[in-house]
């Protein structure tokens, strides 16, 4: 912050007092007659820095120019001048002085009195803010925030800040505090900074969080896009939150970047990862082959009575006689289900009933159910046993109107759909264009 500085000896002690114009001041000592340049700066400590000549005089801020001592004018593109008692005046048309004193692109943003005019304008910048109400994304906005240049708002949306600052050829954007609720492509060439203060726009990243979160939509979804980055790029201080994504097989980018050299920078950045979305569901397996055909059953036991029957030597459990392909009688599995496996899995037949010693018109007892595979359909129940009569005397067979032969066992249902396989587990799938998970 310049001042024009107003000088008088008091007794050895410079005293001055500031106006606000620009420029270095030529000030008469009233004393001696003689001028000396000040430079008039402000110091962190509030005092100021003048330099008469090649000395360095340190200016007391606490005093006041005593008119009543002496006097000083002041040449700052335009006369100044003080009378005993009277206030000092300035020729503000001829300063390139800024609001309330502050040189030209600097302004008092904050409204501290301590720190002056401590926002300082960037003529390479555009400025963004979600939540200042008067900001809009439209052409020339961006170019200062409220309260610098007459006019200037904000733009509201990154894109948009993107967008002025590629048609002005401005290499900055910064970005104030707010929810971004928009998939920021960079530009090649700007820089766009986060944690701005939407007032004061000092930028602290911790404090003032600017967050880039996309609404859901269709297809693979993406966050920040840096493409085709060739020129000093970087997109710094912001948090990031990517999106799940919904339709099938898309991914979900936080950033994606594509073709970018290393000119492109990203710093400071807090990023959330999505979930991209499930596969296609598998498409149905093939029909299995059909059960092989069990074992024929043991033959009938024909006795003169029960007694008799349970005695013979071939009586289920003790010698099974079957008849064979061949129809031959042979020591054989009887009533054995087909057998056959589904790659690794057993998926035989289960085994029919043996006979029994009738009671007579006592049915044979019903096939077993089959064996069923793993994920398989239920398997077909056994069929019922024929019906045998037992007699005392030689007689037609009858079997009181049953069937003498066993019937056949039900089919097994269809196999059930098995679950889909698992996702891919490498994250080393091959990049042609979009990621794909490996096979």
């Amino acid at each position: 912050m310049r001042h024009c500085v107003l000088v008088a000896a008091l007794g050895g002690v410079v005293s001055w007092m500031s106006l606000g114009c620009g420029g270095t001041q030529s000030v008469d000592d009233a004393a001696t007659g003689q001028d000396a340049a000040v430079d008039a700066t402000t110091m962190p400590d509030g005092s100021h820095d003048a330099t008469p000549g090649d000395a360095t005089t340190a200016l007391d801020a606490s005093d006041d120019a005593s008119a009543g001592d002496a006097s000083a004018s002041t040449d700052a593109g335009a006369d100044a001048s003080t009378d005993a008692g009277a206030d000092a005046s300035s020729d503000s048309g001829s300063s390139d002085a800024g609001p309330m004193g502050c040189a030209s692109g600097r302004y008092d943003l904050n409204g501290l009195p301590g720190d002056g005019c401590e926002f300082e304008l960037g003529a390479d910048a555009i400025y963004v803010s979600a939540n200042d109400i008067a900001a809009v994304d439209e052409v020339g906005c961006g170019v200062g925030p409220v309260g610098t240049l007459a006019g200037a708002y904000p733009c509201r949306s990154i894109g948009f800040g993107l967008a002025e600052a590629d048609r002005t050829l401005r290499t900055r954007v910064l970005v104030a505090a707010g929810l971004y609720a928009e998939t920021v492509s960079l530009v090649n060439g700007v820089r766009v900074l986060g944690g701005h203060h939407p007032t004061t726009w000092e930028r602290d990243v911790a404090a003032n969080v600017s967050t880039v979160r996309p609404l859901p939509s269709a297809g693979h979804t993406r966050a920040v896009v840096a493409q085709d980055i060739t020129l000093p790029t970087s997109f710094e201080g912001f948090t990031v939150h990517g999106v799940n994504a919904t339709t099938s097989s898309a991914n979900s980018y936080a950033i994606w970047i594509r073709d970018a050299s290393s000119q492109l920078a990203l710093r400071d950045n807090y990023i959330v990862a999505a979930n991209g979305a499930d596969g296609d569901p598998g498409a149905p397996g093939a029909e299995g082959s059909d059960g092989v055909d069990g074992q024929p059953g043991e033959r009938a036991i024909q006795t003169a009575s029960i007694t008799n029957c349970q005695g013979a030597s071939n009586v289920p459990g003790n010698q099974p006689l079957c008849f064979d392909a061949a129809g031959e009688l042979s020591n054989a599995s009887c009533g054995a289900g087909g057998v056959r496996t589904c790659g690794a899995v057993l998926v035989s037949g289960g085994a029919g009933a043996g006979a029994v010693c009738p009671t007579d018109n006592t049915a044979q007892g019903s096939g077993a159910m089959g064996s069923q595979a793993l994920g398989g359909g239920a398997a077909g129940a056994g069929g019922d046993g024929g019906h045998d009569r037992v007699a005392s005397q030689c007689v037609v067979f009858n079997t009181g109107g049953f069937s003498a032969h066993g019937s056949m066992g039900g089919a097994g249902t269809p196999g059930a759909s098995v679950p889909g396989g698992a996702g891919g587990g490498s994250t080393a799938g091959p990049v042609a264009g979009e990621w794909r998970g490996a096979a």
